[in-house]
């Protein structure tokens, strides 16, 4: 690419070769370091590609060999700007289009980031949008360092963020951790643990608190688990005063969901045609230049598009993006779905619930889902039984001590 580019700039000649002795001149040529290059047999004579430069050096050569060079094409730069050279709104054209590409330069037009799984890029270029970090924006108006540092304070998952400019573009490099850095500080309320929902404990492990059911018991929404007042007993065994804390368990219920889901027997397909209308546009900024097309008079379309951002080279971006909007005639009809699809949609669309369940941490024991299928609908409904986590935090006030009764005589004066 370097040496067409040189090429181009220093300017080149396609010559033909003939005469009486075309292979001497060949000779001298490559004896003197005469750079030949893209040389053929043309039945009764040679062409080839050489610089001007060269092509001047090669006066005394073609004497000597009595050779005679015709030249058949010019190109590079310098007979481009013969060509033009009375031209001069062209040249004041140019340069005014060198002008704004530096001009753009000087800005940000694509921020990118690379390495985020959990954050969507989305997500984080609106907040770099809000601490002032935008498209458009000068880039001596920015500090990488202090992209970095915004990006790690606001997302703690983040351990690792590079920024740097390369051209229009400002690269993010960041790196996420796959468990949270810091430790989650446990709430220090104390609390009851009361019942969620209605169910029947199968399971009971009390880490604190006073444990009041045990597994095989019936409990009702609301109903107190475990409370998180704590009697303290003195040396007579009696309730002297009341701890209060955060009671902690793991408590297993089985209980059951109601499941009903219904949908549609058949289903509306699609068949495209083959014919779309393609509608070309051309977006600089929030300005939208489009070419007429006239309007699409298919009876069913729908529409689909495609934009890119316009660039030169790997880090030149610029504001200008380039589009396409086809809109795709089709035919659509209903179809009737036979009796084995219409019941894998039901039992798919049963195990997306069950998935859902499960991913809360509950376990499915029964599945007493019944499926129904007609002409017009089908409809899944039923119980599902299940052993889940029942319990629920309930704010618990604090408690005055209980005091024992003053024993004395009350005789003191």
């Amino acid at each position: 690419m370097a040496g067409k580019i040189r090429t181009y700039m220093r300017g080149c000649l396609t010559v033909k070769l003939t005469g009486y002795s075309p292979e001497r001149f060949l000779n001298l040529c490559s004896r003197n370091g005469i750079d030949i290059w893209d040389l053929v047999h043309v039945k009764d004579h040679y062409e080839f590609k050489i610089s001007i430069k060269d092509f001047r050096k090669t006066r005394g050569f073609v004497r000597k060999s009595k050779a005679r060079l015709i030249i058949l094409e010019r190109f590079g730069l310098p007979f481009f700007l013969q060509r033009y050279r009375k031209r001069k709104m062209f040249f004041i054209g140019l340069a005014m289009c060198f002008l704004l590409l530096y001009t753009l330069s000087l800005f940000i037009w694509d921020i990118h980031f690379e390495g985020n799984s959990t954050y969507t890029t989305d997500a984080l270029i609106q907040f770099l949008d809000e601490k002032g970090v935008h498209n458009g924006i000068l880039k001596g108006q920015l500090v990488c360092d202090d992209i970095e540092q915004l990006i790690r304070l606001e997302y703690r998952e983040i351990t690792w963020v590079s920024a740097q400019i390369k051209g229009t573009r400002l690269i993010i490099n960041i790196r996420e951790n796959d468990r949270l850095m810091d430790v989650v500080e446990e709430p220090s309320d104390p609390c009851d643990l009361v019942a969620a929902k209605d169910g029947i404990i199968t399971e009971i492990v009390t880490r604190r608190g006073v444990p009041q059911v045990k597994a095989g018991d019936v409990v009702t929404k609301g109903q107190l688990l475990v409370s998180g007042r704590v009697p303290v007993m003195n040396d007579s065994g009696e309730v002297d005063s009341y701890q209060i804390v955060r009671a902690d368990a793991d408590i297993m219920a089985k209980t059951f969901y109601e499941y009903y889901d219904e949908f549609p027997a058949f289903a509306e397909k699609r068949v495209y045609t083959g014919n779309v209308k393609k509608k070309w546009y051309l977006r600089i900024g929030e300005f939208l230049f489009a070419v007429p097309t006239g309007r699409t008079k298919y009876e069913q379309w729908d529409q689909v598009g495609e934009e890119y951002q316009i660039h030169l080279l790997d880090s030149l971006y610029l504001p200008v993006y380039a589009g396409i909007v086809q809109n795709r005639e089709y035919r659509s009809y209903e179809r009737q779905y036979t009796e084995e699809e219409i019941l894998q949609i039901a039992q798919n669309r049963l195990e997306v619930f069950k998935e859902n369940l499960k991913k809360k941490g509950v376990q499915i024991i029964e599945n007493n889902v019944k499926i129904d299928t007609s002409a017009l609908r089908c409809v899944s409904s039923g119980r599902i039984v299940v052993n889940e986590p029942i319990d629920a935090e309930q704010t618990l006030e604090q408690l005055e001590e209980i005091d024992k009764p003053d024993e004395s005589d009350g005789n003191n004066d």
